[in-house]
């Protein structure tokens, strides 16, 4: 993401989107009665009698909703139009954005945008790596891709299963994934993935190694071996669960979530009472200005009720105010399920909260 505070105030901020986790970003950033600014189109009857076209022009919108489906690369916006072209009539009706990667916008909020908005933007509009796994066994072979916002699935394809039963040889076997070979290296080359993790049981994962290793070498990348019990869609889901991919990726966020839950989970078995989980015990330990650690979810940052809102805002304030670390965890990674075993919402606190 590239952005640029527009003028003097603080209030008007341009964005330029250019990968999904930007819209990611974006997706926790914006709220309800913020104005977005954005080249669109929309169908508009040009005389009277005329058939509508659709034509592009530049409108504004005051949001209302936000929908961000992950993995899909769109972020959608609806909001009542507040500026347009006068001539169709547009202002008090309602239009939807669909923001992707290559859209630029700028977002207006008279508020203005605040130092912590701005150090938000700093930590994570860097672009951050991606992961190729590929998990083999017996009769599947799966292929998926691991980024700071988890895991998308990529393509999936059923082997032969070798025996007298099923008449399929070894040569065969091995002509069914020199096909999926081919397959998988135009990902690497779409996606230009610098590492690759390649898993399952031993016996599978070697024979597959044999077929890639040459390719990944002269390609410069970098392949990873893991022998796990599972391959195919469950050895992902496995591996996903194990907290590998996030060590491996060196995602320094996912990482420092993954302790500060750890530890609060040890916090919690040892009776230690410099932990506050949930939205009631957090809001309570930011009153007393005690947060040293915040892990929050996405889910919390873009919520439209007002009340829970002015809550949500209150703790980031407050824990931003006296020198704490924000985490946000995106609700699409195997640490956000972690996270809402804990109400969604952790705070590691510097001492234990008194009781009035």
């Amino acid at each position: 993401m590239k952005y640029e505070l527009k003028d003097n105030k603080g209030k008007l901020l341009g964005i330029f989107i250019e990968r999904e986790e930007d819209l990611w970003l974006l997706y926790t950033l914006l709220r309800k009665g913020d104005i977005v600014t954005m080249r669109t189109t929309r169908d508009v009857s040009i005389g009277e009698g005329e058939e509508s076209r659709r034509i592009p022009m530049v409108l504004s919108i005051m949001v209302s909703t936000m929908e961000f489906q992950p993995f899909t690369n769109k972020l959608r916006i609806r909001g009542l139009i507040v500026e347009g072209p006068e001539e169709y009539g547009l202002r008090g009706h309602y239009h939807s954005f669909n923001v992707e990667p290559g859209s630029y916008i700028e977002v207006y909020r008279e508020a203005g945008w605040t130092r912590r908005d701005i150090r938000r933007l700093e930590k994570y509009a860097v672009s951050t790596p991606r992961l190729l796994v590929i998990s083999i066994d017996d009769d599947e072979i799966a292929v998926a891709e691991y980024s700071f916002l988890g895991l998308k699935i990529i393509s999936s394809m059923s082997l032969p299963t070798m025996g007298k039963i099923y008449e399929v040889s070894m040569d065969e076997r091995l002509g069914r994934l020199k096909e999926e070979i081919n397959n998988i290296l135009s990902i690497i080359q779409r996606g230009n993935y610098k590492t690759i993790l390649l898993i399952g049981p031993s016996l599978w994962v070697e024979q597959f190694k044999e077929l890639l290793e040459d390719q990944t070498r002269k390609m410069k990348i970098d392949l990873k071996i893991e022998m796990r019990p599972y391959g195919g869609l469950k050895g992902l889901k496995d591996v996903e669960s194990s907290g590998l991919l996030h060590k491996l990726l060196g995602t320094t966020v996912l990482q420092s979530a993954n302790q500060a839950i750890e530890t609060a989970l040890q916090r919690l078995s040892n009776n230690q009472r410099t932990v506050a989980i949930g939205l009631f015990e957090v809001k309570k330990a930011a009153e007393q200005k005690a947060i040293e650690k915040l892990v929050i979810l996405d889910e919390y940052l873009s919520t439209f009720d007002s009340s829970q809102r002015e809550e949500i805002e209150f703790i980031l304030e407050s824990a931003d105010a006296h020198g704490g670390e924000i985490i946000i965890v995106p609700s699409t990674t195997n640490l956000a399920e972690k996270l809402r075993g804990l109400g969604g919402v952790v705070g590691l606190l510097r001492f234990e909260l008194y009781e009035p």
